[in-house]
């Protein structure tokens, strides 16, 4: 219910933007891209070992509404529009707070739905272990990620001043 919830106002934010606001949004989403990108290059061997040795257990046993966020939504309505279906499916069937295994996996057991460069951030920039080797890509990574968010929160406060309007006595008002 809550990442349903939430798919629908990442759709409601994305179609809600005004032009120039789509193409910063995208400009952000291939940002978010690249350092997904860089991570998973020079990741590698954290994610064979991911692979290897704890095949998906991140993915397993979880609590997917704490992990896939509002702007984990935005990025992929944004960067790949013919995943809106399937993920608001996956969205949809999540029951309840906690999941056996996180909904966004292929037939329940993998591999995950999301594209190689389009996961959620938590689960792309979350390891078990040290990850000195790529600090700087994680680092990138999560920046890219504040951007955006910063970025949507951004609009969202225009909206809300747009909405609103200075009165006689100075006081704001919400128009209605």
């Amino acid at each position: 219910m809550i990442l349903m919830s939430r798919f629908s106002r990442a759709a409601a934010i994305v179609d809600g933007l005004e032009a120039s606001q789509r193409r910063r949004l995208e400009s952000a989403c291939r940002r978010i891209q690249k350092a997904q990108q860089a991570v998973l290059l020079n990741g590698a061997v954290y994610l064979e070992y991911c692979g290897r040795v704890c095949r998906g257990l991140c993915c397993r046993n979880l609590r997917v509404d704490e992990i896939v966020s509002l702007y984990d939504f935005i990025l992929v309505l944004a960067s790949a529009p013919q995943m809106a279906d399937l993920i608001a499916g996956c969205a949809r069937a999540a029951r309840g707070l906690h999941n056996a295994d996180c909904v966004f996996l292929k037939d329940g057991r993998g591999p995950c739905l999301f594209p190689e460069d389009l996961k959620p951030e938590r689960c792309i920039a979350s390891f078990c272990f040290n990850t000195r080797l790529i600090r700087r890509e994680l680092s990138c990574l999560r920046t890219s990620f504040t951007r955006l968010v910063l970025l949507v929160r951004w609009w969202s406060l225009l909206r809300l001043g747009r909405r609103c309007r200075v009165d006689s006595g100075g006081l704001s008002r919400l128009e209605g």
